[in-house]
């Protein structure tokens, strides 16, 4: 029997994919790239926003096609648009309609499944296909390596869901309420994937900066975690995403700067640079209360390379409001922004404000931002052309520098795919760096 996987979303979708094919693949199941010929479909969705739902709701056509020739075959709908079936807290009755809306326009789905409860889908595989034994344990190891969409790098959870309800944002109703995962079994789990020789290990959460657990029986915050997890034996680097700049701990900063292990990378997601805007968002922090993290990280460690991300157009942005984010984002000396248009998302709060800003003048502001960013990005790069980096080489035309910067490299052995190099930045671009190797 064959299933296939098909992932939209945030690298925590393509985490659960992971846990998802560890499952399959325990029960003896075979994965394919291809749609036809499986017996098993599943979509791992995103909700965050419409348009990534209508991608999915789009593939009825194609969907109903496979089905006429594979009339056993089943649809299982997982990720952010089931999860709003299972986690709306308090909002029983939207989630009905949600549920009776998905069954109308995608009555090709035979079964929802709720992402952390996954041995949900085991059952229904089981059941489903008469699958009565079970064929090895989605804890085996070379399941748990098979299951990986890298043999190089990959993700850890470390909490699940959200409590900060931003007005914008439909996670919390899709994710539930957070959760951290203990300290014994994030450290297990990255001790594990060292072990098999990953290189890259990302650390997840919607918000990793409010991180809680114990450790040695101590109560202990995301950068104690990240201090005893850089302490594994082997040679590995360590990264997360993402930060919330209202509980961004300095500490991390001078973690960051006094281990190698650590990437030299923080995505610190601002969202707007107006105050006003921020505060209808409900993020918690200020314009000022923004700067001074950002000026602390630049002051503490310049080399380090920070990202954000941007939503323009939200309720009420004025173009006075605009300006100050466009200012705070020239001024803040970020080398990548993810910028996007604000678009409601019942039941986010945000959704019953007037979405009073014009979709052309949305398009007009991602637009001014992002010219303004990649213009940057380049000039950043340049700076790098001549100096000798160390590369985590990923493939054979790919690499990446400690502060996560694609570099192309050519002439890769084989054997230094999945290994740390020395390379020559010889060339830079708004794409990234070119780099060669450096002779024996």
């Amino acid at each position: 029997m064959k299933f296939h996987i098909k992932t939209w979303g945030c690298q925590m979708n393509y985490s659960d994919t992971e846990n998802i094919r560890g499952i399959l693949l325990s029960l003896g199941l075979q994965e394919s790239r291809q749609l036809d010929g499986c017996d098993i479909v599943v979509f791992n969705t995103c909700s965050v926003r419409q348009r990534a739902e209508d991608k999915v709701l789009g593939l009825g056509r194609i969907i109903n096609e496979f089905k006429t020739k594979n009339p056993t075959a089943i649809v299982i709908l997982t990720g952010c648009m089931s999860q709003r079936i299972f986690r709306d807290p308090g909002l029983q009755l939207k989630s009905a309609k949600y549920k009776k809306m998905l069954k109308r326009q995608a009555p090709w789905v035979d079964y929802f499944v709720d992402t952390q409860d996954l041995e949900s889908l085991k059952s229904i595989v089981q059941n489903h296909f008469d699958i009565r034994e079970k064929v090895g344990s989605c804890l085996d190891r070379d399941i748990l390596r098979e299951s990986k969409f890298s043999t190089i790098s990959a993700n850890v959870p470390i909490t699940i869901g959200c409590d900060n309800f931003c007005t914008y944002c439909i996670v919390p109703y899709t994710r539930g309420k957070e959760m951290s995962l203990s300290f014994h079994d994030i450290y297990q789990k990255v001790e594990q994937l060292v072990f098999q020789g990953y290189k890259l290990i990302t650390l997840l959460g919607q918000n990793v900066d409010s991180w809680q657990g114990e450790i040695n029986g101590v109560k202990a915050k995301f950068a104690d975690l990240l201090e005893n997890l850089v302490k594994i034996d082997g040679s590995f680097w360590l990264t997360f995403l993402t930060s919330h700049p209202k509980d961004f701990e300095s500490r991390i900063v001078d973690l960051m700067k006094d281990n190698e292990k650590l990437c030299s990378y923080i995505n610190l997601p601002v969202q707007s640079g107006s105050s006003l805007i921020l505060k209808k968002m409900n993020r918690g922090y200020s314009r000022d209360d923004y700067f001074r993290t950002i000026e602390y990280i630049h002051e503490k460690y310049p080399n380090v390379r920070l990202s954000t991300d941007v939503i323009v157009g939200f309720p009420g942005e004025t173009e006075e409001d605009f300006n100050e984010t466009f200012d705070l984002v020239k001024k803040s000396k970020f080398s990548m922004a993810y910028v996007s248009e604000y678009s409601p998302r019942p039941p986010a709060a945000s959704a019953t404000m007037n979405d009073d800003v014009p979709r052309l003048m949305k398009k007009e502001r991602k637009r001014k931002l992002e010219d303004f960013i990649v213009s940057e990005f380049e000039k950043r790069n340049t700076r790098f052309v001549g100096k000798t980096v160390t590369v985590l080489v990923l493939s054979p035309r790919k690499a990446v520098s400690n502060d996560l910067t694609d570099v192309i490299v050519d002439n890769v052995n084989p054997d230094k795919i999945g290994t740390f190099q020395k390379v020559k930045i010889v060339e830079a671009s708004k794409g990234g760096l070119v780099g060669e190797f450096l002779k024996q």
